[in-house]
């Protein structure tokens, strides 16, 4: 099978995918077929492939910058992410390929886990329930990102939260929140953006922060190192990142793997929670 055939398979159910999750729920025999076929096959498109590919994007990046298409930028507007960016067309465009991309890897890298799911019912609401010793309240969900075009797809998906456009390194008040989750985006950033993040979680959190993102013990693929500029560094220092920002006295720390050898979680609880907030993804 072609690269280009492959890519057109992974993106055949876009167009539902960004409004709902239930299509690839769906008892659509031939959709997950497709899906699975197409993502193996790019699997065995070889070292060659990969590289190629990699080179490719590459070359792109540095025309972005020789042209200066974007001018003076802030880290998280780095045209480098995901070989796509995630502001102007490209970023819609990045934003529009998410839930199919998410999708694939859940099924196919995760074995079918469906890790957003699992830290929501097993340790946001867990740490919800212990808050109030009863099944939680409806709580005010916020979401918060630097990206108009990825908070925009983000409302369609999700009109139950509400998404609000911010620096996570300075956004919200002092605990603000009962539970702060990093979802995915550590390896996104250089390293002293992540520990400002980290520190800004654990400023809003009254009882937990969550940070999910990807094993540190992961070996990238030329392909996927043309998208992660900061991936390297994360992979080397996430972990020392998180007790840094920690220090001593007033949190407990657990790293736990979610997924064997691809996604861990940091989970850091407060010793002494204060009652009453919300939650918050950044």
């Amino acid at each position: 099978m072609s690269p280009l055939r492959a890519l057109l398979l992974l993106t055949a159910s876009a167009s539902d995918a960004l409004l709902t999750d239930s299509v690839w729920r769906s008892p659509s025999a031939q959709l997950h077929a497709a899906a699975k076929r197409a993502v193996r096959d790019v699997g065995l498109l070889g070292e060659a492939t990969n590289h190629a590919v990699a080179q490719a994007f590459t070359w792109e990046h540095s025309r972005a910058y020789r042209y200066e298409r974007l001018g003076a930028h802030s880290y998280w507007d780095d045209p480098r992410i995901h070989n796509f960016g995630n502001v102007g067309w490209r970023g819609l465009l990045h934003a529009m390929v998410v839930p199919v991309a998410t999708h694939a890897i859940d099924q196919l890298a995760y074995a079918g886990v469906d890790v957003r799911r699992v830290v929501h019912d097993s340790f946001v609401r867990e740490r919800l329930s212990a808050a109030v010793k009863s099944p939680p309240p409806p709580r005010r969900l916020v979401g918060v990102d630097t990206s108009e075009q990825m908070l925009a797809l983000a409302r369609l998906r999700r009109p139950e939260a509400e998404f609000v456009r911010g620096n996570a390194e300075v956004w919200g008040e002092a605990r603000c929140c009962d539970v702060a989750s990093v979802m995915y985006a550590m390896h996104e950033m250089p390293r002293g953006a992540r520990r400002r993040v980290l520190r800004n979680a654990l400023r809003l959190a009254r009882a937990r922060v969550l940070v999910v993102d990807i094993w540190p013990g992961f070996k990238p693929t030329p392909m996927m190192l043309s998208g992660e500029p900061y991936v390297l560094d994360y992979l080397k220092n996430i972990d020392s990142d998180v007790l840094a920002a920690v220090g001593q006295g007033e949190w407990d720390v657990e790293r736990i793997d979610l997924v064997a050898e691809h996604v861990t979680m940091w989970k850091m609880d407060r010793r002494k929670p204060v009652e009453d907030g919300e939650a918050c993804n950044m």
